[in-house]
């Protein structure tokens, strides 16, 4: 008897020796995404990524400091009031660690992706004469654009062009994998609306560089598709006026030439947004060096200062007017409607998966007619802001 009170004596003891739990305080806190696009009454959620996983006390109180702005509750989930800027704001109950995410809402209630609000302003188009690569046409002239405007985050994908597609009736007439529509478009050499039928897109399944890969849209009888996987890739074989076309459709239009590299630079001076060295393209760009000659889905590399995504690389994209010769006194607002010596050619921006890094400079253009399509161009869009 005497021994069984000795083993529960014993047991008690140790029961009340047990080492109190220890705690493990947070180290590191930050927010994903940490910008985020919306749209007015739009909800998205972000999260709160607390280090390390097994932190003790993982509780966070959300603030906004923009409130009439964009609002946030207890879980994260922020609410878009009206256009603006607001700053969401994170913090830890364990050591007061704090993190922000800049939530910008944008008013295109048309286009069904993210846009990024360009302020207007001035700045030195085309390069320098000391530029490493620079080419005849980039002759450089101050530029100022007198309002803002929106610019779409990324590249238009195959998901959104093959929704358009659809939506305005677009089939494939010829059985051959082309796109015939009908558009109204302004035409800068006549300076009126023309009315005409045009080849909006090819299907993408030809060879390409890769070597056969599907990286597209198909018409499969009844309606276009993006191929499988390719979702979130940017459209390409998209004409001039296929671009132009869904610009309309979305309530926006192409970028001028000059909208394009203002916004390409972001406030830069150098060859690239970066600065003057190539070897920094691999972080924002797909190129040749990266790309294994390939387009990707948009918006994995990091985005220019103004949050602009695959500006550089990815794809070529249309511009609204025309290739030529550029003015050598400042401008205001241009828009090039003189046609150049090889034609009535449209601009091409920004390189593409194909093009080494020395061709990726934000200066460097191309023209081509507005009936061609290629693998390796595309385009955004922008919503000019009247006010």
């Amino acid at each position: 008897m005497k021994r069984i009170l000795y083993v529960f004596a014993l047991v008690a003891l140790l029961a009340g020796c047990e080492k109190p739990e220890q705690i493990v305080n947070v180290t590191g806190l930050r927010i994903e995404p940490a910008e985020l696009s919306m749209k007015e009454r739009q909800v998205d959620s972000l999260a709160a990524v607390i280090e390390p996983e097994g932190a003790t006390n993982r509780n966070v109180i959300w603030s906004s400091e923009n409130p009439d702005v964009a609002s946030v509750n207890a879980n994260g989930v922020v609410t878009a009031l009206k256009e603006g800027t607001a700053v969401i704001v994170c913090e830890t109950e364990d050591g007061g660690l704090a993190a922000e995410c800049v939530v910008t809402i944008c008013n295109v209630p048309s286009f069904p992706g993210k846009t990024v609000r360009i302020t207007a302003g001035t700045f030195k188009m085309g390069s320098p004469e000391y530029e490493a690569g620079r080419l005849e046409d980039e002759v450089l002239h101050e530029v100022t654009l007198t309002k803002d405007f929106y610019m779409s985050q990324c590249e238009i994908t195959n998901a959104q062009y093959c929704e358009f597609l659809n939506a305005v009736g677009v089939k494939d007439e010829s059985g051959k994998g082309f796109g015939i529509g009908h558009i109204d478009y302004y035409d800068l050499e006549t300076d009126q609306e023309v009315s005409t039928d045009q080849i909006f897109i090819y299907d993408c399944t030809v060879v390409a560089f890769g070597g056969g890969d599907e990286w597209g849209v198909f018409f499969n009888g009844d309606e276009w598709e993006p191929m499988a996987g390719y979702e979130d890739h940017p459209a390409v074989f998209v004409t001039w006026f296929g671009a132009m076309a869904y610009a309309q459709w979305v309530g926006g239009a192409l970028p001028t030439a000059a909208q394009w590299e203002y916004a390409a630079r972001a406030g830069s001076s150098t060859a690239y947004f970066w600065g003057d060295d190539p070897a920094g393209i691999d972080e924002y760009a797909w190129y040749i060096g990266n790309s294994d000659d390939h387009t990707h889905p948009v918006g994995q590399k990091s985005p220019n200062p103004w949050g602009l995504y695959d500006m550089i690389g990815n794809v070529w994209e249309w511009c609204r007017d025309f290739y030529g010769p550029y003015p050598t006194e400042a401008v205001t607002d241009p828009v090039n409607d003189v046609i150049g010596p090889y034609g009535k050619e449209y601009e091409l921006r920004g390189s593409s998966f194909h093009e080494s890094a020395a061709v990726s400079r934000c200066a460097l253009r191309y023209g081509h007619a507005d009936w061609r399509y290629f693998v390796v161009a595309g385009f955004r869009v922008i919503f000019e802001i009247d006010e």
